[in-house]
């Protein structure tokens, strides 16, 4: 199992899970207008003082947001965060065991009272337990679970890969329904009975067309950005030297 996960730099993901007001592992992660994100909690005391509907300044950016008419809790998830979140954790927690049984079967032998089960080859993300190569067999032959995603233990797995394993997001509202519209009116992404109770009359898309053409759009803007690079260093050599 250590080998799984040796490769996944936990450090690396700290950066990304790290609350900017606190210093401490996000929580109800939740994202400004100007795409930073702070713990729901952090952002409640840093606007206490705030009434609904008055403007404020991002702790990091000082761009100003208008406070949501209800409170801070419907401004929307990090749902990035959230996954790097639960790989940050799968990772942790999984890499502190070299040898992993296999759940299904020690659930079977402490029933019976045997001693140990079988050592697990796999990981299932859906049901969040780890497998032998024979409970997983059986496992992929039931109908209800043999489109879930599955991780191999005896092979190294980059950051991106374990993101791709993960399960989609899902609603906070309507739990088992998937995120599958973005609101471009609201700024946040919606599953369809979202959609249908509270935002038929907004403009939506597809919530993977979005990310692709917002995707676009910043690399246009890196590479605009590397383009200027050799004219700041000029700029920056000619100011030092004066």
């Amino acid at each position: 199992m250590a080998a799984a996960y040796a490769s996944v730099p936990v450090r690396q993901l700290e950066d990304i899970t790290e609350c900017p007001i606190c210093a401490e592992q996000l929580t109800d992660a939740r994202v400004l207008p100007c795409v930073h994100t702070f713990c729901l909690k952090c952002l409640q005391s840093y606007v206490k003082k705030t009434k609904l509907g008055e403007k404020h300044a991002c702790p990091l950016c000082r761009q100003s947001f208008t406070m949501p008419h209800d409170d801070l809790a419907k401004l929307p998830r990090n749902y990035f965060v959230d996954k790097v979140l639960e790989v940050k954790s799968m990772a942790s927690r999984l890499t502190l065991n070299s040898d992993v049984i296999c759940d299904v079967c020690s659930g079977e032998a402490d029933a019976r009272n045997m001693k140990t089960g079988k050592k697990a080859t796999v990981f299932c993300v859906d049901c969040n337990q780890n497998m032998c190569s024979e409970c997983n067999r059986c496992h992929q032959k039931i109908k209800a679970t043999n489109s879930h995603k599955f991780i191999d233990l005896d092979k190294r797995h980059s950051i991106e890969e374990l993101l791709l394993k993960l399960p989609e997001n899902m609603c906070d509202v309507h739990v088992q329904k998937p995120l599958e519209l973005y609101c471009l009116q609201c700024n946040m992404a919606v599953c369809m009975m979202c959609y249908v109770e509270n935002h038929s009359s907004h403009k939506c898309s597809n919530v993977v067309k979005v990310a692709q053409e917002s995707s676009g759009k910043l690399q246009t803007d890196i590479d605009n950005l590397r383009s200027k690079e050799s004219e700041w260093v000029k700029l920056l050599a000619k100011v030092t030297e004066n």
